[in-house]
């Protein structure tokens, strides 16, 4: 599960929420952040050991693999292999 968030300098009080959606990545799957996802956006990957997956709170949830990710279950993580390629203009 893959968590987003907003950037310190977009929070205009102390009750606004830095965190804005959850995307659950399947086993061999491709994300490519672009645009303000890469630019202002934070993201980042809880270190835990469990997954809970609730439908509100995974905004790719209808999209993903029922069989391998029930809703309101738990899911035990598995090893992950990250490739990051970032394009960086000079």
């Amino acid at each position: 599960v893959l968590d987003f968030y907003k950037p310190l300098s977009q929070i205009e009080n102390e009750t606004d929420e830095r965190f804005i959606f959850s995307l659950l990545l399947e086993p061999r799957s491709l994300l490519i952040l672009q645009e303000d996802m890469y630019k202002v956006y934070l993201h980042g990957i809880k270190e835990v050991d469990k997954d809970e997956i609730y439908s509100n709170q995974i905004v790719n949830y209808q999209q993903i693999n029922k069989e391998d990710f029930l809703e309101n279950s738990i899911v035990d993580r598995k090893t992950r292999i990250s490739l990051t390629i970032r394009y960086v203009p000079k």
